[in-house]
């Protein structure tokens, strides 16, 4: 079956009806769509600046398998694809390129705008059986993902079925431990006691919630040992970007930019987290303190209550007088010519494809 055959038969795929940790806004609501929009910004222009390229890591390797082949057509897959953008620019960027955003909820087309025809929305819950694409993309990137995902490492093998050999694995989380500029992790620590900032212990508290309910947030530490004890993968690489939240980094005005970015996506993002916890409950009363949210209801019912908040995590976030950096992990890896197998620990096998 064609490529494209296999595109017209994704959607007429069910929602599978396996139930997924993630807790976080859909990104079919405006503000978490303008959230990652914002989000996607900051990376992009922080990635550029940092390393020369603005979408993804691994430009050699990533260039090299999305290089024009006489008579094949390129495919690559956005996992969690959320708002839809990193899957549109890639569309963009590589036009002989098939791309497919897959997610829960994917974006609906009237949110997108302009979307490129080699470009595709469907949905799918990764964390499900991923056979049907077996062997069908040269790129897989999952970006921002770890809070829907109960076994990482099973999704990482369930991505080598669907990567042909010599593809490659594009993986992006954030560290919720934020750092002060000279990147000393800001304390964390009990409301009350010295150094206490609701800048951490928000994401601090969603993390250990997270963990407490069978989330592996803490995934990122781990990729780069997944992947090298996989035979699935070889050229394994790793690397670490710092930005600012808050024009505080007048190295230039692009560095301010990303700031400014960074810094309205984490003033949602605390708003995002506090709504994870249970309503009702002591932990989800102290986050509303937190971030000062109450809810005003529109008059026309049928809108979406409108949030405000501006105290305390807010106010620090804005605040000049405090200098943090939040970290990006990125790993990459290319996959190996190792025929796949549902066992969790095959056979070694073969390196990278050329």
């Amino acid at each position: 079956m064609s490529f494209k055959q296999k595109l017209h038969d994704f959607f007429t795929f069910p929602l599978r009806t396996s139930l997924s940790p993630y807790a976080l806004p859909e990104p079919t609501s405006n503000e978490e769509r303008n959230r990652l929009n914002t989000q996607h910004d900051g990376l992009k222009l922080g990635l550029k600046l940092a390393t020369g390229t603005a979408l993804y890591t691994g430009a050699d390797v990533v260039e090299r398998a999305l290089r024009p082949e006489r008579g094949k057509r390129k495919a690559i897959l956005d996992v969690g694809t959320g708002s839809g953008i990193w899957a549109i620019e890639m569309a963009q960027r590589f036009p002989h390129a098939d791309v497919v955003g897959m997610d829960l909820t994917p974006p609906k087309p009237e949110s997108l705008g302009s979307v490129p025809p080699n470009c595709r929305f469907i949905r799918h819950n990764a964390n499900d059986d991923m056979g049907e694409f077996t062997e069908m993309f040269d790129v897989v990137h999952m970006r921002m993902i770890i809070y829907g995902t109960k076994d990482y490492e099973k999704l990482l093998r369930n991505t080598a079925q669907v990567l042909k050999p010599g593809g490659v694995l594009l993986l992006m989380g954030p560290n919720l431990q934020f750092m002060s500029d000279k990147l000393i992790p800001l304390p964390k620590v009990e409301e009350g006691q010295p150094g206490w900032t609701a800048t951490q212990h928000i994401p601090h508290t969603f993390e250990q919630f997270m963990l407490a309910n069978g989330g592996q947030i803490d995934a990122i530490w781990h990729w780069g040992r997944w992947l090298n004890e996989s035979p699935y993968w070889a050229n394994v690489r790793e690397y670490d970007l710092d930005l600012p939240i808050g024009p505080w980094k007048t190295t230039s005005e692009d560095w301010r930019e990303v700031g400014r970015l960074m810094q309205a996506d984490a003033k949602e993002g605390m708003r995002c987290f506090v709504e994870a916890f249970p309503a009702g409950t002591p932990l989800r009363e102290k986050g509303e303190r937190w971030v000062q949210v109450s809810a005003q209801l529109s008059v026309d019912l049928r809108t979406r209550a409108q949030r405000i908040f501006d105290q305390i995590a807010v106010k620090e976030i804005n605040g000049t007088r405090q200098r943090v950096l939040v970290r990006w992990h990125y790993s990459w890896a290319v996959r190996t010519t190792a025929q796949w197998n549902p066992d969790p620990a095959p056979e070694p096998s073969p390196s990278a494809a050329s």
